[in-house]
């Protein structure tokens, strides 16, 4: 259910609660947007007019939206509540996006996250929420004392179990209080199920670093996914995020930095944090990178094209910056990197007269590619004969066309011998000499 542009007065939601409470509405529905929605707020005028004077409306303005059609009775209210009108809801997947909310707006709605044994809640069973570009706004709080209650419902809502599998903050900055932004990971901490987490345009900073690495420790078990998009973490941010946070991370496979300043200290630090060879201590699974517009400039660029070759978790890589003069670099580390299968390169040639060099080099790294999606292998024996290949890479016991079957199911990851044997005899140079 999708609800956009709109004026909720104390009817209207009241008569959503009872939509999203019925009895025979097969438990509501399993996703709830609100995309520009605000609560009516009357306010009667009791001064005490003329006969002359005309009466008029009171007047209605538009107040912090109120998410009190989250909540179904309270359970002494429950017994004096038909049977047949109130039923149990089941909304997984909340969206709040450019609304404005204030104090009671957010008490509500943390309270409606929190469940409990009080009150009955329609996202008790919440597995995804995103918060999109809200105005926390109260003329007797601060924005402290307003983000406070949602933060205490995420984590109480993160306690139970199947709960907040997918949390989005996406142009919401963190207040300036330490106090509250250190509050805001902790919350975070909690939500031992969570394998979503977008941070995108959140003010967070370097400083913030330290309690973000924390928390990224704490979900090593569950987290698979983080978009830290559109913050201000610097090279050395960056280097305490990767050691103290992501260093043995269990699940993450994606990670977006995207529109942050890393510089090309910070390219250094991913490469080696990526790199086989220089991380004995440490083991990532990461197998997804995005470094759009993060200040990578030619020494850092440089950095990570050499260090391709190292890299043995990453399939696909999407970088900007002063490529230009790095390609033959990347197509070179290219020939002995089996794993990564897509590279996306937002670079653009500067001068005309090097177009060609620059279309050879990326029509070798994309031979290469092309290649590590067919699955690629590599042997460094120097001496092992040709001959020996269909042998070594083909499957005992398993005829051409049963092969062929489970190739096209996607039972099996490997071509059929024959054809690595011919593709290796075409192209002898893939197979390593070091």
């Amino acid at each position: 259910m999708i609800l956009r542009n709109l004026q909720l007065s104390e009817n209207d939601r009241r008569e959503l609660k009872t939509s999203i409470f019925a009895r025979h509405s097969n438990n509501t529905r399993s996703s709830l947007t609100l995309n520009k929605v605000s609560t009516c707020q009357q306010v009667d005028e009791e001064r005490d007019f003329s006969a002359e004077m005309p009466q008029f409306p009171s007047h209605v303005r538009s107040g912090g939206l109120n998410c009190d059609f989250l909540l179904g009775p309270t359970t002494n209210n429950k017994q004096n509540t038909d049977d047949n009108t109130i039923g149990e809801a089941r909304i997984e997947e909340l969206t709040i996006e450019r609304c404005r909310l204030d104090h009671e707006g957010s008490r509500v709605l943390g309270e409606a996250l929190r469940g409990g044994s009080s009150n009955i809640s329609a996202i008790s069973t919440i597995k995804s929420l995103k918060m999109v570009n809200l105005a926390f706004c109260d003329e007797d709080y601060d924005t402290c004392e307003i983000l406070l209650p949602i933060l205490e419902g995420i984590a109480e809502a993160g306690k139970r179990g199947d709960c907040l599998e997918s949390l989005e903050f996406r142009r919401i900055h963190m207040p300036f209080s330490k106090t509250l932004r250190s509050r805001f990971f902790s919350a975070l901490r909690e939500c031992k199920n969570l394998r979503s987490l977008r941070l995108a345009d959140c003010d967070i900073r370097s400083e913030d670093v330290y309690e973000l690495a924390e928390t990224l420790r704490s979900l090593s078990n569950s987290l698979e996914f983080l978009d830290l998009s559109r913050n201000h973490i610097d090279g050395s941010g960056l280097k305490i995020l990767l050691k103290n946070g992501l260093a043995d991370h269990e699940c993450l496979k994606r990670l977006i930095l995207s529109h942050n300043p890393i510089g090309d200290d910070g390219a250094v630090h991913i490469s080696e944090f990526f790199s086989n060879g220089s991380r004995p201590t440490m083991t990532t699974r990461i197998e997804s990178l995005h470094l759009i517009d993060c200040d990578l400039w030619s020494p850092g660029c440089s950095s990570l094209a050499n260090a391709i070759q190292d890299f043995d978790t990453l399939t696909e890589l999407v970088v900007e910056g002063e490529w230009d003069h790095h390609l033959e670099a990347v197509a070179h580390s290219l020939k002995t990197n089996v794993v990564l299968k897509h590279l996306l390169i937002v670079s653009q040639v500067c001068q005309e007269s090097g177009f060609d060099s620059y279309e050879s080099s990326m029509e070798t790294i994309e031979y290469y590619l092309a290649l590590n999606r067919a699955h690629r292998k590599i042997s460094n024996d120097e001496h092992l004969s040709f001959k020996l290949w269909p042998t070594i890479l083909g499957v005992k016991k398993r005829d051409t066309a049963a092969s062929r079957r489970g190739f096209q199911r996607g039972g099996r990851k490997d071509f059929p011998a024959d054809i690595w044997y011919h593709l290796l005899r075409r192209r002898p140079e893939l197979v390593a000499s070091n």
